[in-house]
């Protein structure tokens, strides 16, 4: 169970955390339109993208993790 040591309130936690740093990362990309280094912008760009993904796969997790519980609740009922 992805929550075994965890709790469903901390999962419910890092989704939002995860939406910040989405909206975070956005206005960051944004920002490289303008730059005048465009090796350094794409550069960026690409660490960016990695983040973002780093931050999907976690929130993929906690929403399995959130699941689970709630499976397991209605299982127990």
């Amino acid at each position: 169970m992805v929550l075994a040591d965890g709790d469903i309130g901390m999962a419910h936690r890092e989704l939002r955390e995860r939406d910040q740093l989405i909206e975070t990362i956005d206005a960051a990309d944004k920002e490289l339109y303008g730059h005048d280094d465009p090796h350094a912008a794409h550069t960026m760009g690409l660490l960016l993208d990695s983040v973002r993904r780093s931050a999907e796969y976690g929130a993929n997790a906690a929403t399995i993790g959130i699941q689970q519980v709630l499976r397991q609740a209605e299982s127990d009922e």
